[in-house]
């Protein structure tokens, strides 16, 4: 039976893709941007009341920390730089599914069962991945490091390894709950921000917009993903239409 934490869920996944909607023309950016900013606000609101959190001081203090800063970034940064800012903001949100992943697998790998173990393990990598390929892309943008592709010697077997044994170790990490867990966990983590890294380095400044549309997408399924480990059907939605937004703007 849905609840009403379920239908408050469901509507403001619907707000979201509106404010997704409205920012697709320059007539209605600026509401479509309000309207996912107030939200996403509400849905973070909701997610602490649900789970009875509301009142803890330290989770207020690092809200109004982050959006302080957040607040500060935006008005600084220059329109042109808006691309950089916005590949900047997809690595946060990878990284963030990645901590809550590594979180829920030091506290409670044990107990979960091989659906939760796995989410939980690919939430980690699609998180690491796209903050790796994130600040890579950040960089280039912003000419921090050059806007060349960077191909390395074996570039393509270096990173295809890369993959494949991080895929082997998700399996085996899934498959198992043995005490070296969270070891194997910071190893998968490690990988996948390397192959991020590899991935978004042998792009081009050029092309760099598609790459940050991909890691826009990869955001949003880390999130939903990250949701399912978590049991929270708003981050669950919410990361769903991110991604799918990120793919619909990849493929125009």
């Amino acid at each position: 039976m849905i609840g009403a934490y379920e239908v408050i869920a469901i509507a403001l996944s619907v707000l979201v893709l509106t404010g997704i909607k409205l920012m697709s023309s320059p007539q209605t950016a600026v509401q479509g941007n309000r309207i996912g900013a107030v939200a996403m606000l509400a849905a973070v609101i909701a997610v602490l009341m649900y789970n009875g959190i509301i009142d803890a001081p330290l989770l207020w203090i690092a809200i109004f920390t982050g959006g302080a800063i957040g607040y500060i970034m935006a008005k600084r940064v220059k329109m042109i730089q808006m691309p950089q800012m916005v590949a900047l903001l997809n690595g946060f949100g990878g990284g963030a599914s990645a901590l809550v992943a590594l979180v829920e697998i030091f506290e409670r790998y044990q107990e979960m069962i091989f659906s939760g173990r796995l989410s939980s393990q690919l939430a980690l990598v699609v998180g690491a991945i796209t903050l790796g390929g994130s600040l890579i892309a950040a960089a280039k943008l912003d000419r921090r490091i050059s806007q060349q592709p960077v191909i390395l010697i074996h570039h393509n077997w270096i990173s295809n390894t890369i993959l494949l044994i991080t895929g082997l170790l998700v399996i085996v990490a899934s498959i198992t709950s043995t005490s070296g867990i969270i070891f194997v966990s910071l190893v998968i983590a490690v990988l996948a921000l390397v192959y991020g890294v590899l991935f978004a380095i042998r792009v081009g400044g050029a092309d760099m917009p598609i790459t940050i549309s991909l890691l826009n997408s990869l955001s949003g399924l880390a999130g939903a993903i990250c949701g399912f480990t978590i049991g929270d059907l708003s981050l669950v939605a919410i990361g769903a239409i991110v991604g799918a937004s990120g793919l619909d703007r990849k493929s125009t």
